[in-house]
């Protein structure tokens, strides 16, 4: 049993799951960076046909204009070479051979973590309120669990620099001269 979560076998257990769970041919985790880009780090897919999106990176602008939008909900498109779609989201899904995604944005707190996206490549899929419903829900517990990891981590760090402080401290108090202590 570790006591530790290990995130990036957590996210790829996830997208794995979660891809054979709505039979998509790719779905894809994208982490959110301090430059202000998404890049998928994480991804499963159906067969080795459908074109990888690993490594990808979206520029999302400025954060704080886009805020709201960034960490609202799903957004589910049916057709993604129809003129009503982004030309943005056109272009990124025409070399990946999308033709539905559904973006999941994973926030904690209105601060941006990443999106889960899921892609259907080989026919079109219209996204029901419950499938839309279901993503936003696990969108959640990422961020929650994610947020969570993070902390932890935060505070090992801590612990560890704390106890590496009270061991010199203790070396200091245990000697008793000023040559044994600068040596």
């Amino acid at each position: 049993i570790r006591s530790v979560i290990d995130m990036d076998n957590f996210l790829q257990a996830f997208v794995d799951e979660l891809g054979k769970m709505f039979d998509a041919d790719r779905c894809d985790f994208l982490m959110y960076s301090s430059e202000h880009h998404l890049r998928s780090t994480h991804e499963w897919r159906r067969d080795s046909s459908i074109p990888s999106s690993l490594g990808t990176e979206i520029p999302i602008g400025n954060p704080a204009a886009d805020l709201s939008r960034l960490t609202s909900s799903p957004l589910g498109i049916q057709d993604t070479g129809a003129e009503t779609t982004p030309a943005i989201l056109r272009t990124i899904c025409q070399p990946l051979q999308t033709r539905s995604l559904l973006i999941a944005p994973i926030a904690f707190q209105k601060q941006l973590m990443g999106a889960l996206n899921l892609h259907f490549c080989r026919t079109l899929h219209a996204w029901r309120e419950e499938e839309i419903n279901f993503i936003r829900s696990i969108a959640v517990q990422i961020a929650i669990a994610y947020r969570y990891v993070l902390l932890f981590n935060e505070k090992e760090r801590e612990v560890k620099k704390t106890s590496m402080l009270l061991d010199v401290s203790n070396e200091l108090n245990s000697r008793k001269t000023p040559r044994e202590i600068t040596a």
